[in-house]
């Protein structure tokens, strides 16, 4: 028998539902119908003719959970918190808020913020998601069999969350006015927040020494490969190594880069030191924390050549730029 599942999210974001939504769909063997209000298939979304209120309040009313999308075009945009809002007055209905490409910590909007939110931006994460809301249907999460869907879906989704480009490079042809506020605002809100923990940390030392005490937490890293161009959010906990970290960003570029490849193809960079992540062999032994220590910012880049230790010498590309 099929169950439901209601997915809340700016139209904006339609692709990244129609990605959940076919992951769902695949790991469940179709007992799971994910519906959401842009899907374009033939039998998918409002069906023409149809009165989208009484669809919307249809649909939310026949499943067990909602599924809220929280992104830069989403949060505390009025729709998104209606329907959630709805489905929380339902009492068979859960309300799972997803973070795609914003701080659990810092852009949740109140009521959203009062539920567990799920950040998905490497594999760990989705697994976990995918666990959750399959336990909550009452179907067996079996991650071997699940893996390929559960990569592949990182990968569509940081493709999805790289941020539009017209003819003249300008970012979301859509954006409106009030858009341009809400980015403005958030972005403002984040460059505040990195400077009170840069000022909070003093040092990397003091930096280390706090995130050691942090149960888990998130660091910013900015995609930047001619084909795949995206700001995502790395997940650090104190039982990760940096190995673990070069794992989940791998997967984020899995489109673009192959497997074992880093240092030959592609690199971490500090933006704030401008130093070079120049780690390989004993990446497994060293704690991701004392790296990737809170108010830190990261960047992967697209290496033009292979590391080697004869590059170490070429201070300026390797250590700091200035």
């Amino acid at each position: 028998m099929t169950s439901n599942i209601f997915i809340s999210h700016d139209h904006r974001d339609s692709e990244c539902a129609k990605i959940l939504a076919n992951a769902l769909s695949k790991i469940t063997l179709r007992q799971i119908d994910a519906w959401f209000s842009t899907d374009a298939d033939e039998f998918g979304g409002i069906q023409p003719g149809a009165i989208w209120l009484d669809e919307i309040r249809a649909r939310l009313k026949s499943s067990k959970a909602i599924i809220v999308l929280v992104t830069p075009h989403s949060v505390s945009r009025p729709w998104v918190l209606f329907e959630s809002g709805f489905g929380a007055g339902l009492a068979t209905c859960d309300v799972v808020p997803i973070a795609l490409g914003v701080d659990i910590s810092t852009d949740i909007p109140f009521p959203l913020a009062m539920y567990q939110t799920y950040k998905v931006a490497d594999y760990v994460s989705l697994c976990n998601l995918m666990a959750r809301i399959l336990n909550k249907y009452q179907i067996v999460f079996d991650e071997e069999l699940s893996r390929p869907t559960l990569e592949s879906t990182i990968s569509s989704l940081s493709r999805a969350m790289a941020p539009a480009s017209n003819s003249e490079g300008k970012a979301d042809s859509e954006m409106s006015s009030y858009d341009l506020f809400d980015s403005l605002k958030t972005h403002i809100d984040r460059r505040f927040l990195g400077l009170a923990s840069q000022i909070l940390d003093g040092n990397a030392r003091m930096g280390s020494e706090l995130s050691s005490k942090l149960v888990e937490y998130e660091v910013p890293l900015k995609i930047r490969f001619s084909e795949l161009n995206s700001d995502q959010y790395i997940t650090i906990n104190k039982s990760m190594s940096l190995q673990d970290v070069f794992d989940d960003v791998f997967y984020m570029l899995e489109s673009v880069v192959t497997a074992f490849s880093y240092l030959e193809a592609w690199v971490l960079r500090n933006t704030q030191t401008n130093i070079y992540l120049v780690v390989r062999e004993v990446a497994s032994l060293i704690p991701a924390h004392h790296i990737f220590v809170p108010g830190s910012e990261w960047e992967a880049l697209a290496l033009d050549a292979p590391y080697s230790a004869e590059r170490s010498s070429d201070f300026e590309r390797w250590y700091r730029s200035s």
